[in-house]
């Protein structure tokens, strides 16, 4: 029997790729006579030719990718692009072939990553996971390594990675890491400070308040007691700028709490507005207060309020060249409100 391939041109002008198999037989004249089989290969050319263009292609992007693939069978490195080598430092022909074992730092990083493949494996799914990895000079690399099995067996375990070096990735964040350390250490350290340093200057304070209530009780005159007053309200405002500093500290810390009681706000914000005259004189400014009653009963942090309002009237002051600084006062809800401590 003679076998030979060919073309044949059909009769609509279509060239066929043909496979011929010629015998020769005794008919039943007893004459000797040839046999031929012609098979039609041409579409299974085509699509042998299409197959083999598709695989070189995915070949090539493959090869040409700019992460690291790699197949790996029974944890031996089976097939590999040019990325996967020079992630580990490796020429590729000496990289195929590999036992993997010898990437990993340790036998304990063995072990972890031989039971995530073996889960892999046993539940058909995708793993992804990070792994400290070994190049062939002995530096040690972060890698993020993505696997899926090829198939369930558990003898022969095939299966597809794709791997990233993922070390400049994991220093830019354990620098990052450490920054914030030591931005809130330093935050710590000036909160501790700013505490320590309000305790302190409290003490003095209170001496001062504590001296001038005693002076009072004693009989002096008018220009005396207005000195003494002006004393008390440059140690009201001190206090209170001592109070915002431990506030800050609080509330870096997340630990200001709000203390609602009942007061009357009309007579804080005239105090306030009486400690503020001094510093108002002091730059030829006046203060007025304007208020619709002489009582407004409120439910509220009379400390916190007190403090806001000594800042607006403060900041009024500093940036007033010259006229007064006046506060007005006035109710425009007089219905209950309950005090709710999350909302603010």
């Amino acid at each position: 029997m003679l076998n030979f391939s060919g073309r044949l041109n059909h009769k609509n002008g279509e060239i066929l790729e043909v496979d011929n198999s010629a015998y020769q037989h005794i008919d039943y004249r007893g004459r000797p006579s040839t046999a031929v089989v012609v098979r039609n290969l041409t579409e299974e050319k085509k699509l042998s030719s299409k197959l083999a263009e598709q695989s070189a292609e995915q070949q090539a992007i493959l090869s040409n990718a700019q992460i690291g693939i790699y197949r790996s069978v029974d944890r031996k490195v089976e097939w590999a692009n040019e990325r996967a080598a020079e992630i580990f430092g490796y020429p590729l022909d000496e990289f195929i072939g590999m036992d993997t074992r010898l990437w990993h730092v340790s036998q304990e990083v063995f072990d972890r990553v031989g039971k995530l493949i073996l889960d892999m494996v046993k539940n058909d799914k995708t793993v992804r996971f990070e792994e400290p990895l070994k190049k062939k000079n002995g530096e040690t690399i972060w890698v993020r390594l993505t696997g899926k099995a090829m198939s369930e067996r558990l003898d022969n375990i095939d299966i597809i990675f794709s791997i990233e070096d993922i070390s400049e990735e994991r220093a830019a964040k354990q620098s990052e890491a450490q920054a914030l350390q030591a931005a809130q250490a330093a935050n710590k350290a000036k909160s501790d400070l700013l505490a320590n340093v309000s305790h302190e200057v409290r003490t003095p304070i209170n001496l001062i308040q504590g001296m001038t209530e005693v002076l009072k009780d004693r009989p002096l005159d008018e220009e005396t007691l207005k000195q003494i007053r002006l004393i008390e309200q440059g140690t009201e405002t001190l206090l209170s700028q001592v109070n915002q500093l431990l506030d800050l500290t609080r509330i870096e810390n997340q630990k200001l709490e709000l203390t609602p009681e009942d007061f009357d706000l009309s007579q804080m914000v005239r105090d306030v507005v009486a400690m503020s005259e001094a510093r108002a004189a002091g730059k030829g400014l006046k203060m007025h207060l304007e208020q619709a009653s002489d009582a407004l009963h409120v439910h509220g942090d009379e400390t916190r309020l007190r403090q806001i309002l000594l800042n607006l009237i403060g900041n009024a002051l500093k940036y007033s060249e010259k006229g007064s600084v006046t506060v007005s006062l006035n109710a425009l809800i007089r219905d209950k409100v309950v005090w709710d401590k999350e909302r603010l």
